[in-house]
């Protein structure tokens, strides 16, 4: 069952890694102003990797079973809590997350 543990926590680490990467590389940027491909990709993959192994690995079944329920319940929470923000920044409901760009000049003459 402890292999099953490292295993989850490494793949949940990489897939983190590659979602951060990926954002700051602009590989989620779409200029239609909408949630584009690739963050539905980002978000349903995981998921589908989850339900398949979870179909077709018993033992991996039973890990999955044996965890705390209040701990999946937070983390799941957490989910929603960044599935509302991608929803209300893909709404422009959020402001941008990056400053407008400003020359050297300019940001000397506003700062204090």
């Amino acid at each position: 069952m402890k292999n099953y543990g490292k295993f989850a926590a490494g793949l949940i680490a990489a897939w983190f890694l590659f979602a951060l990467s990926a954002s700051a590389l602009d590989g989620f940027k779409n200029d239609a102003n909408r949630v584009g491909l690739a963050v539905a990709v980002a978000a349903v993959a995981p998921i589908l990797v989850f339900a398949l192994w979870f179909a077709s690995s018993e033992k991996f079944r039973q890990f999955a079973l044996s965890l705390n329920p209040q701990l999946l319940t937070f983390t799941q929470s957490w989910r929603i809590v960044g599935f509302t923000f991608v929803l209300l920044q893909a709404r422009g409901i959020l402001p941008s997350a990056r400053p407008p760009a400003c020359s050297a000049r300019t940001a000397l003459q506003w700062s204090p």
